[in-house]
This record gives C-alpha cells, sequence and structure tokens, in this order.
C-alpha cells in the first residue's frame, strides 16, 4: 500500500479523531495517508489511492439492529467505482458492532472488493489488535510489491501473509470480520 484515502462520517469527532489515529499509524509504516470527511466526497482522491478506508460510528439499539446512520449511506450511495481498489471499512461503537459491517457493505459500489480485515475502537484510539491488523495490511502490501518486482513463487511466508478481499455483495454474507 503505497496511498491511502481515509473516508469517515463523525458525529461527535470520535470517528474523525479515530480516522486521523489510523492515517498516523499508516504514516509510520510509510504509507501516505489523506483524511477527509465523507461530505468532501467530491474533492476525494479516490483514483491516486490503492486503499480506500471507509468509516462511521455505529448507530443503533444498544445491542441489536447496529448500522451506519442514513447521511453515511447516503454519501456512500455517491461514491465512484471502487474496482481494484482495496477497500478497508472501519467503525467507532459504545458496545457492540454487531451486523454494523454486514450493513455498511450493503451500501458500498458493487465493484468494490472488501478486505475481511475490519478496524473498529470504542474509543478514537488505535487498538494493539489494529495496529496488529494495519501492520499485516501494510506488509501484504509490501510482500505483493516485491513478488511482482522478482517475478518469483510466492513462498509459504507470503501466503500466510495474504489478506483475502471479495466482492462486496459476497462480503454483506460473511459474518466473521478478522480480528486480532
Amino acid at each position: 500500500m503505497n496511498r491511502a484515502l481515509i473516508l469517515y462520517h463523525s458525529r461527535r469527532g470520535t470517528t474523525a479523531a479515530y480516522s486521523e489515529e489510523i492515517a498516523a499509524e499508516l504514516a509510520a509504516k510509510g504509507v501516505e495517508a489523506t483524511v477527509l470527511p465523507m461530505y468532501q466526497l467530491a474533492k476525494a482522491p479516490v483514483q491516486e489511492a490503492d486503499t480506500i478506508f471507509i468509516g462511521c460510528w455505529t448507530s443503533g439499539l444498544l445491542f441489536f439492529l447496529q448500522k451506519p446512520e442514513k447521511m453515511w449511506v447516503d454519501y456512500a450511495k455517491q461514491l465512484p467505482s471502487l474496482k481494484n481498489k482495496q477497500v478497508v471499512l472501519f467503525t467507532t461503537y459504545k458496545i457492540l458492532t454487531g451486523s454494523m459491517f454486514r450493513e455498511m457493505i450493503k451500501h458500498l459500489p458493487d465493484d468494490a472488493s472488501v478486505s475481511l480485515i475490519k478496524l473498529k475502537s470504542r474509543s478514537s484510539k488505535i487498538t494493539n489488535s489494529n495496529r496488529e491488523l494495519l501492520r499485516l495490511l501494510t506488509t501484504d502490501y509490501q510482500l505483493q510489491k516485491e513478488h511482482l518486482s522478482s517475478r518469483r513463487k510466492p513462498g509459504p511466508r507470503y501466503d500466510e501473509l495474504t489478506l483475502p478481499m471479495v466482492p462486496a455483495k459476497a462480503a454483506a454474507f460473511h459474518t466473521a470480520p478478522c480480528s486480532l
């Protein structure tokens, strides 16, 4: 991953701060990250980024019916094609994320390839498991880049770090997000 675009929708600032934390963690790993609120989607350099992080806060009842807020859904419907982009979803929440990621996927463009890695935080802070997941994302990209430049077959270490991506509609039915 060379360039990441982090799009977020925040109501009280928690998700905005979490987006900045993600960007800082990516920058520490040598990734150029741009953070924008979703209402500035028209200015977003979507085509220049190879990975798009899309997030919002978890709306819904305390223990069930979690979903993205309607305003986020409206912005998500305006997203351009995400073909050939890795999409990573993230959310902030108070008690549970429940069906949040499944609901988010439903509103993404049909051509989006959603990573099985999902990031979530009860606060605006990056957790150790989030750090590890971001490390895997950036390591996987570096390994792919090395593989393409050397034109050799991937070894077992590469295969262990490959992060699967699935089409958005298929990912909507995947119920167990990858987490450490």
